[in-house]
């Protein structure tokens, strides 16, 4: 689904926006050096908290983001601060990516922290894909005309410094979409926005043996087995992260099991990664020190079998991680499934709002709840900005980046199958998975 709205000279919005709401002046600042972000922390902090925010607009993980994908020659951070009533009433985290071909910029972008990039240095499976499920600005909904306005109109007076405004994994719940959106409508501005992926989310059951018998009967048999893992085993245990000491253990653990099940599939694995190998190392310690980590496994016969990550943030849980291995279980312990139940049952107890099964639409979610939210993606550019050379190369310098995005996905897979199978033979196995994947999409 897309929206196009008419295409109208930028300069011109600036009055309308100023005019309509000239009660409240809010004052814009923006943090473009590190040191200063990192000042910001108390007030960034206190924000997110009292608003509707996610896990993904919490200082720490935006913070940790930047250090391990976002630093980069190409790009600078650009958040924007609105202030009104004595405090920061809005923050729009940004940053500014230049595009260059044969080292002359050809385009500059204002993008979300959190998004996915390419780094110089360092390239893999988030060049395109975004860490973060959520993106979106912080933004106290008594101030939220005033600061969506503030923000345009800064936009507007610096429209030389940018090319385009490209926002993604924005979802239907948020505040700045929605007044974003109505503003953009109001004042005639040029833009696009189109659905992405769903997010489906359960909320949070007030009392787990109503909840189970709203199931139908097939998932509830399964939760039947996976509740009686422990009893029924004998030699299997569920085990809760008991100290900051245990973070690298277990993420190594959920590393190898994430790795394992996804290469012995034929595709290459989030972990492949090595900037979202280190993001998650640090987000781990970082979140447990505000007991913002929710992680478990299952242990049987001495190894571990199965385990689950999720954050607790703002009275929700967010099922970020899991995996198990099918190698060492019989057909009737469900393991990956035991942790899931678990993580229900804390969110019963805890009298959370909600817990978050993020992207995807996969058919296990769907049979514990129907409820989802929409991601969309926003892109808004200056009409007409700069000669019509420049803007022929930027996109075609967009289109030799999908194309170099693809490339690099079909060699990581490529190495996988040969990681896997080493013979010549590794080859007609790649093949037949591409095959498969072609079909299926078809089909």
């Amino acid at each position: 689904m897309r929206v196009q709205e008419s295409n109208i000279d930028f300069s011109d919005t600036v009055t309308d926006i100023q005019d309509s709401e000239k009660q409240v002046q809010p004052s814009v600042e923006v943090i473009r050096d590190l040191k200063e972000l990192e000042q910001l922390r108390p007030e960034w902090d206190s924000l997110a908290a009292r608003v509707p925010s996610t896990v993904y607009q919490s200082f720490d993980w935006l913070y940790l983001w930047w250090k391990h994908f976002g630093s980069d020659a190409n790009r600078t951070l650009h958040v924007v601060l609105v202030r009104a009533g004595g405090g920061i009433v809005g923050i729009i985290p940004l940053m500014l990516e230049s595009k260059k071909l044969f080292g002359v910029k050809v385009s500059s972008s204002l993008r979300f922290l959190g998004c996915g990039v390419r780094n110089s240095s360092k390239r893999g499976l988030f060049d395109n894909y975004s860490p973060s499920d959520f993106l979106d600005a912080i933004i106290d909904p008594a101030y939220a005309p005033q600061t969506i306005r503030a923000f345009l109109t800064y936009l507007t007076e610096n429209k030389d410094s940018w090319d385009e405004l490209s926002l993604e994994n924005i979802s239907d719940d948020s505040i700045f979409r929605k007044e974003l959106l109505a503003l953009l409508e109001q004042n005639k501005m040029h833009y696009t926005a189109s659905k992405a992926d769903i997010c489906p989310r359960l909320n949070a059951p007030v009392s787990m043996k109503e909840y189970l018998a709203s199931l139908s009967s097939g998932v509830r048999r399964r939760f039947s087995q996976a509740r009686k893992l422990e009893s029924e085993s004998g030699n299997a245990s569920i085990e809760t992260i008991g100290s900051a000491q245990d973070l690298d253990a277990y993420l190594d653990e959920l590393i190898a099991l994430h790795q394992s099940r996804w290469n012995t599939l034929g595709y290459v694995g989030a972990f492949s990664d090595s900037r979202f190998v280190g993001l998650q190392k640090d987000i781990l310690h970082a979140f447990y020190a505000h007991d913002w980590i929710w992680f478990k496994r299952v242990r049987m016969n001495g190894a571990t079998v199965a385990t689950r990550l999720g954050f607790k943030y703002n009275e929700k849980l967010y099922d970020y991680l899991s995996r198990f291995s099918d190698q060492m279980l019989s057909s009737k312990i469900r393991p990956g499934l035991a942790l899931l139940l678990s993580m229900i049952e804390d969110a019963s107890e805890w009298r959370y709002q909600t817990i978050e099964f993020l992207r995807g639409a996969e058919p296990y979610k769907f049979e514990l709840t129907s409820v989802y939210s929409s991601l969309w993606h926003i892109h808004i550019a200056i009409p007409q900005k700069g000669n019509s050379l420049k803007r022929f190369f930027a996109r075609r310098l967009k289109f030799y980046e999908s194309i170099r995005y693809r490339f690099l996905l079909e060699f990581l897979t490529l190495r996988v199958h040969y990681k896997q199978h080493r013979t010549p033979m590794f080859l007609v196995r790649y093949v037949n998975f591409r095959m498969k994947k072609y079909f299926d999409s078809k089909g």
